[in-house]
């Protein structure tokens, strides 16, 4: 398997979602306490209350490949352990809507891009959050820094223009 490059990322998400063709920025990513806890908590095909989110994913980070599109994140879970980027080593995908997002945070440190979000599903009257970790050069994947640079540009662009913060 080759990590030089985006192209990895790409056939991945081609792979697990055919559907999903319209994004303009893909990268790899961490989700600071696990994808178990963002699942559970915003109660996405689960049925468990936020105190055993917070529980489930108290002690772990998650990776993944995070597509963004001009409606949403799609984050691509990837299972504890795996051993390289492909579509069967998928765990779950998780769509943050924006226009769900009511609170969004954008920090970098280094080469580490760090985003906030609050956010609401339509069924819930609690906020969420969760924790998106992004490296430039994250895994030595050729092409990152570019799309990180879309992204955080977007989501700023996003934040000043719909978010009442």
């Amino acid at each position: 398997m080759n990590y030089n490059n985006d192209e990895v990322l790409r056939d991945l998400v081609k792979d697990y979602d055919d559907k999903c063709k319209d994004y303009f920025s893909i990268t790899f990513m961490c989700i600071e306490g696990g994808a178990e806890a963002l699942l559970l908590g915003a109660a996405v095909g689960l049925v468990a209350g936020p105190a055993v989110a917070g529980m489930a994913g108290a002690f772990s980070n998650d990776l993944g490949v995070m597509t963004a599109d001009e409606e949403c994140l799609r984050i691509y879970a990837l299972k504890k352990n795996y051993s390289k980027l492909c579509a069967e080593n998928v765990e779950n995908v998780i769509a943050l809507y924006y226009d769900t997002f009511t609170k969004l945070e954008i920090k970098k440190f280094l080469i580490w891009n760090t985003i906030k979000i609050q956010f609401m599903f339509e069924h819930e009257s609690k906020p969420r959050k969760i924790k998106i970790v992004l490296s430039d050069k994250a895994m030595k994947i050729k092409g990152q820094k570019e799309n990180v640079k879309k992204l955080i540009g977007f989501l700023k662009k996003y934040k000043n223009n719909q978010l009442n913060l």
